[in-house]
């Protein structure tokens, strides 16, 4: 098997929630009482994600599900 074929497979932890859509987590972040909490909760939550993608793009080439490639 070459470097090419490896394939990753993330997952999530099952001791956090993990919304399924944008609106499931936009609604709960939100549900958060009053304005500087709200805000401490999507300040984390960027910071997590930029954090992530950055190790993403850094490490590896990240191609959409049926391509071999990226070149389709």
């Amino acid at each position: 098997m070459s470097d090419v074929d490896k394939k990753i497979q993330f997952s999530t932890s099952g001791w956090f929630w993990t919304p399924k859509t944008e609106k499931e987590m936009t609604d709960y972040f939100n549900s958060f009482s009053g304005k500087g909490e709200s805000s401490l909760v999507w300040l984390g939550a960027s910071i997590a994600m930029n954090y992530i993608l950055n190790k993403i793009n850094n490490e590896f080439d990240v191609y959409k599900k049926g391509e071999s490639n990226g070149s389709n």
